[in-house]
Protein backbone atom coordinates (compact mmCIF):
# COMPACT_ATOMS: atom_id res chain seq x y z
CA UNK A 1 0.00 0.00 0.00
CA UNK A 2 2.79 2.44 0.91
CA UNK A 3 4.51 1.73 -2.40
CA UNK A 4 1.32 2.61 -4.28
CA UNK A 5 0.94 5.85 -2.32
CA UNK A 6 4.58 6.74 -2.89
CA UNK A 7 4.38 5.95 -6.62
CA UNK A 8 1.18 7.99 -6.99
CA UNK A 9 2.77 10.89 -5.12
CA UNK A 10 5.78 10.96 -7.46
CA UNK A 11 3.60 10.60 -10.53
CA UNK A 12 1.36 13.47 -9.42
CA UNK A 13 4.36 15.66 -8.68
CA UNK A 14 6.00 15.10 -12.09
CA UNK A 15 2.65 15.63 -13.83
CA UNK A 16 2.24 18.92 -11.91
CA UNK A 17 5.72 20.01 -12.97
CA UNK A 18 4.94 19.17 -16.60
CA UNK A 19 1.69 21.12 -16.40
CA UNK A 20 3.49 24.12 -14.82
CA UNK A 21 6.04 23.95 -17.62
CA UNK A 22 3.34 24.12 -20.30
CA UNK A 23 1.47 26.90 -18.49
CA UNK A 24 4.63 29.04 -18.37
CA UNK A 25 5.32 28.29 -22.03
CA UNK A 26 1.76 29.35 -22.86
CA UNK A 27 2.32 32.65 -21.03
CA UNK A 28 5.40 33.26 -23.18
CA UNK A 29 3.36 32.61 -26.34
CA UNK A 30 0.61 34.90 -25.05
CA UNK A 31 3.19 37.64 -24.52
CA UNK A 32 4.34 37.13 -28.08
CA UNK A 33 0.87 37.05 -29.63
CA UNK A 34 -0.89 39.75 -27.64
CA UNK A 35 0.93 43.04 -27.37
CA UNK A 36 -1.18 44.21 -24.43
CA UNK A 37 -0.72 41.03 -22.38
CA UNK A 38 3.03 41.04 -21.74
CA UNK A 39 4.48 39.73 -18.53
CA UNK A 40 6.28 42.31 -16.44
CA UNK A 41 9.99 42.28 -15.64
CA UNK A 42 9.07 41.37 -12.05
CA UNK A 43 7.06 38.37 -13.23
CA UNK A 44 9.91 37.26 -15.47
CA UNK A 45 12.45 37.49 -12.64
CA UNK A 46 10.12 35.80 -10.16
CA UNK A 47 9.64 32.78 -12.41
CA UNK A 48 13.20 31.60 -12.86
CA UNK A 49 14.62 28.09 -12.85
CA UNK A 50 15.01 28.11 -9.05
CA UNK A 51 11.60 29.53 -8.18
CA UNK A 52 9.31 27.34 -10.27
CA UNK A 53 7.93 24.16 -8.69
CA UNK A 54 10.56 21.98 -10.36
CA UNK A 55 13.39 24.30 -9.35
CA UNK A 56 12.27 24.49 -5.73
CA UNK A 57 12.25 20.69 -5.55
CA UNK A 58 15.40 20.20 -7.61
CA UNK A 59 17.50 22.57 -5.48
CA UNK A 60 16.09 21.38 -2.14
CA UNK A 61 18.68 18.74 -1.26
CA UNK A 62 16.48 17.17 1.39
CA UNK A 63 13.65 16.55 -1.07
CA UNK A 64 15.68 15.56 -4.12
CA UNK A 65 18.66 13.76 -2.60
CA UNK A 66 17.37 10.24 -3.12
CA UNK A 67 17.07 10.89 -6.86
CA UNK A 68 20.15 13.02 -7.51
CA UNK A 69 22.06 9.94 -8.68
CA UNK A 70 19.57 9.27 -11.49
CA UNK A 71 20.73 10.03 -15.02
CA UNK A 72 17.62 12.04 -15.98
CA UNK A 73 17.91 14.10 -12.78
CA UNK A 74 21.52 14.95 -13.58
CA UNK A 75 20.74 15.82 -17.20
CA UNK A 76 17.68 17.94 -16.37
CA UNK A 77 19.39 20.98 -14.87
CA UNK A 78 20.97 22.36 -18.07
CA UNK A 79 17.89 22.24 -20.31
CA UNK A 80 15.71 23.50 -17.44
CA UNK A 81 17.94 26.55 -16.93
CA UNK A 82 18.11 27.13 -20.70
CA UNK A 83 14.33 26.94 -21.00
CA UNK A 84 13.82 29.66 -18.40
CA UNK A 85 16.57 31.86 -19.85
CA UNK A 86 15.21 31.58 -23.38
CA UNK A 87 11.62 32.16 -22.22
CA UNK A 88 12.72 35.28 -20.32
CA UNK A 89 14.73 36.53 -23.30
CA UNK A 90 11.72 36.00 -25.57
CA UNK A 91 9.45 38.04 -23.32
CA UNK A 92 12.03 40.83 -23.02
CA UNK A 93 12.35 40.94 -26.80
CA UNK A 94 8.56 41.21 -27.06
CA UNK A 95 8.58 44.06 -24.55
CA UNK A 96 11.15 45.87 -26.71
CA UNK A 97 9.06 45.23 -29.82
CA UNK A 98 11.72 43.04 -31.46
CA UNK A 99 9.26 40.49 -32.79
CA UNK A 100 11.61 38.86 -35.33
CA UNK A 101 14.23 37.99 -32.73
CA UNK A 102 11.49 36.91 -30.33
CA UNK A 103 10.19 34.54 -33.00
CA UNK A 104 13.65 33.00 -33.36
CA UNK A 105 13.82 32.58 -29.58
CA UNK A 106 10.46 30.80 -29.60
CA UNK A 107 11.96 28.11 -31.83
CA UNK A 108 14.84 27.69 -29.37
CA UNK A 109 12.37 27.59 -26.50
CA UNK A 110 10.43 24.78 -28.16
CA UNK A 111 13.60 22.75 -28.58
CA UNK A 112 14.62 23.08 -24.92
CA UNK A 113 11.02 22.59 -23.80
CA UNK A 114 10.96 19.23 -25.55
CA UNK A 115 14.23 18.24 -23.86
CA UNK A 116 12.81 19.18 -20.44
CA UNK A 117 9.62 17.22 -21.11
CA UNK A 118 11.49 14.11 -22.25
CA UNK A 119 13.80 14.26 -19.23
CA UNK A 120 10.85 14.64 -16.85
CA UNK A 121 9.20 11.55 -18.31
CA UNK A 122 12.51 9.67 -18.06
CA UNK A 123 12.94 10.91 -14.48
CA UNK A 124 9.54 9.55 -13.52
CA UNK A 125 10.39 6.17 -15.05
CA UNK A 126 13.71 6.10 -13.20
CA UNK A 127 12.02 7.16 -9.94
CA UNK A 128 9.55 4.30 -10.33
CA UNK A 129 12.45 1.87 -10.79
CA UNK A 130 14.00 3.12 -7.55
CA UNK A 131 10.67 2.75 -5.78
CA UNK A 132 10.16 -0.79 -7.03
CA UNK A 133 13.67 -1.69 -5.81
CA UNK A 134 12.83 -0.29 -2.37
CA UNK A 135 9.60 -2.22 -1.90
CA UNK A 136 10.63 -3.57 1.46
CA UNK A 137 9.70 -0.64 3.67
CA UNK A 138 10.18 -0.80 7.39
CA UNK A 139 7.01 -1.30 9.40
CA UNK A 140 8.13 1.67 11.54
CA UNK A 141 8.07 3.95 8.52
CA UNK A 142 5.03 6.18 8.29
CA UNK A 143 3.40 7.50 5.15
CA UNK A 144 4.81 10.94 6.01
CA UNK A 145 8.34 9.52 5.85
CA UNK A 146 7.97 8.39 2.26
CA UNK A 147 6.10 11.38 0.85
CA UNK A 148 8.15 14.27 -0.23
Amino acid sequence: MLELINRTNHESFIQSVILDHFVWKNKVYTSFMEANDHLTEEQICAHNHQECRLGKWYYDQEKSQKYSHLKAFQELEGPHIQFHEIASDTIRLCLKGDIYQALEKLADMEETSEQVFILLVELLQQMEQVLSQNVSLSTDQSIDDILF
